[in-house]
This record gives structure tokens, sequence and C-alpha cells, in this order.
């Protein structure tokens, strides 16, 4: 019996969709399970000409589902750090960021000012470059599926056993809120898709998960609409979980050429400090640190400022920065009489905005920190 038990465990690790390279790092991890990075981004609507409208094209045996608007929504939704939003779907959240907002402005310069309302640090534009493109290739994997099948049914439902052409390519221009630099692309790319029974169904009981009762799932045709929505669903989440990974990694090691890096953060973002928060950070820049200023939840009051020439400028000279090659700037919020002070914490979650200038480009992260 446990001999029977380890064989179908053993299979179902070739149904597992978290071993898609797309959700992994370099070094094999879940991107998901890597810490968000400090920044409140504003994701924009994705741009595409007008080629994704959700719409079954003259001669598509499957299709695209989501329009552009429905693509970004699920963009938002899949790398945003609350699991709730993409549990809604039946997938993982990506986390990241401490903070993903859907923005509605299309003209850059509009973007722009809604992205600074919002209190936005970056803003990712996604740009439509490859269509997508979606076509049955062949079955796979018919060994665990029958083996799966033939011993429990139910198990044969959850083997990736057909495989779909799932081409899309997407560039994710990444924005500096502050002053509308483009900082750098990321193209995100999709190629092929295995799909369950369970997931060609929508995960709902129908006509194909009834004819597995008289045959091995392989063999049951495909609920066409249910199909493309799935592949819709799964290609979008295999794109943002590659840009997430871009994010955590990539730009992470750029951040101190592109926008000067913050390190050192104590206490870490997304920790739970009560009442008051006793903040310290790190800036490191290539550049001189001209201004810092602390914002908390929104407010355009800062609770704490500091800049060149003004009150305790000798914190910001530049000799007194300079380390190697590079410029570091320690920063704690101080209290009255230029004390090291703790920063007032609201009920539940805060959002404590980090804003400076490298030679006057202004850039910010967002820390998430909590009062229960």
């Amino acid at each position: 019996m446990r001999a029977v038990v380890a064989l179908l465990v053993a299979l179902s690790a070739f149904g597992c969709r978290s071993s898609d390279r797309a959700y992994q790092t370099s070094e094999g991890r879940d991107i998901g399970t890597l810490h968000p990075v400090p920044f409140r981004i504003g994701v924009a609507p994705v741009e595409s000409g007008g080629r994704l409208d959700g719409r079954r094209k003259g001669g598509e045996p499957y299709w695209f589902t989501l329009d552009d608007g429905g693509m970004q929504q699920l963009l938002v939704a899949l790398m945003e750090p609350d699991p709730a939003a993409a549990e809604a779907r039946k997938l993982e959240t990506q986390q990241a960021a401490v903070s993903v907002l859907a923005l509605r402005e299309r003209d850059p310069r509009a973007l722009l000012e809604e992205a600074q309302r919002e209190g936005a640090d970056l803003v990712v534009v996604p740009r439509l470059v490859e269509p997508p493109r979606f076509v049955f290739e062949e079955r796979v994997r018919t060994t665990a599926s029958v083996a799966w099948w033939l011993g429990t049914w139910v198990g044969g439902l959850h083997v990736q056993d057909k495989r779909y052409e799932a081409r899309m390519s997407v560039d994710f221009d990444l924005v500096n809120a502050a002053d509308g630099t483009v900082l750098d692309t990321y193209t995100a790319t999709s190629e092929e898709m295995d799909l369950t029974l369970w997931e060609r169904e929508g995960r709902r009981f129908g006509r194909g998960t009834a004819q597995s009762l008289i045959m091995p799932p392989q063999l049951t045709g495909d609920q066409r609409p249910r199909v493309s929505a799935m592949l819709t669903t799964l290609v979008t989440a295999r794109l943002a979980a590659r840009f997430s990974g871009y994010l955590k990694e990539e730009f992470t090691r750029r951040e101190r050429a592109l926008l000067g890096a913050v390190r050192a953060i104590e206490p870490r973002s997304g920790s739970d400090v009560g009442p008051a928060l006793d903040f310290r950070a790190e800036i490191i820049a290539e550049h001189p640190i001209t201004a810092v200023a602390i914002y908390l939840n929104g407010s355009r009051t800062p609770s704490f400022e500091i800049a060149e020439g003004g009150e305790g400028a000798a914190a910001l000279e530049p000799a007194r920065q300079a380390a190697g090659r590079n410029f570091r700037l320690s920063v704690a919020a101080l209290g009255e009489n230029g004390r090291h002070g703790a920063l007032p914490m609201a009920a539940g979650r805060n959002e404590v905005r980090l804003e400076y200038a490298v030679r006057g480009r202004y850039a910010s992260r967002t820390l998430v920190y909590w009062n229960r």
C-alpha cells in the first residue's frame, strides 16, 4: 500500500505548476517566497494597440479572453502582496512589491500625474510586443495520466496531459514616478503551456470530467471557451511571475546605479511595530544625496525632512557621505530638538514613504508597517 501511495505522490509531481521555471529564481527558489521589493508600484493600462479585446477572432480555435483593462487588473492581482487577490482566481500572488495599484490614465503626462497623486514610487507600463497565439500541440505525460486515471480516477484529472502553444510577449517599461524617466525595459515571454483536465474544465465538473469516467482524460474533448480562459489566465500569470522575478533579482542588483539604493532598513518592511516606529535606513548612491524626507500614510506633509543647505545640512554634505566610490547616508527619523525619535503609527496598516534626491533627481521607496 505504501508503495502505491509513493508512486502516486511521485506521479503528482509531473502535474505541479510550480515546476515552471517562470515561477523560480535563477537559484531555483519560488519567486513568491522572496520578500516584496520596497516600492509602491502603479501599473498602467496595457498598451496593445487594440489587439487585445477579449473576443474570438475568425479561425481561432482558442483565443485570449481579456481586453487591455482585464489584463491590467489580473497583472495587479498577481503582483499584489495580498494573497487573497490572487486566490480568488485559484492562483498564487508573486508578491512583487509592498503595494501594487492599477492606474487609469493612458496619456504619459496624465499617467505620471496620476501616479504622483497616488504616491507611487514606480510606474509599470505593459506593452504588447507579440500578440497571444493559442494552438493545441500534443498530448504529454501519457503514462502518468493513465496511471493516475486507472488507479484513482480523480488523480488523472490533475496531471498535465495536454500541451498548447501559448505564445505571448510583453515589454514592461519601468518608470521613475518622480520624474517620468524610463529606468529599464524588461521583456517577459510565454511559449507553451501544459494543462490538466481539471484546468481545461475551468476547475468544475463538466462534460470532459464526465467523459473521463469511461476514457483517459487525454482523450476527452476540450471546452474551448474554458480552455481559452485558462490559457489566458495562466499565460498572464507566467508573464507576471517573470516580471516579478526581474524586480526581485535583476532590478534590485541594478537599482543603485538607476535610482540609488536603500539598504539596512530597520525594522524590516512588513514588521509589526506597535504604536511607534523606530525607523532607520541607509541610502547608497553614486552621486551626493541632497534631500531626504519621510511621509506617513499618503500625507504630503513630511514627518521628517532634511535638505542640502537647510537645517542639519552637515549630514548632507557630500564630503561626509563619501564612502569609496559611492555616497552613503544613514537616515533616522528625528524627534523634537533634533533627537532621534519614533514615528507614530495609526491602527492597522501603515505606509512609510522615504523620499530622497540624488544630485537633485528624486526617487522614493515605500515600506509597510503594522500596528495590530
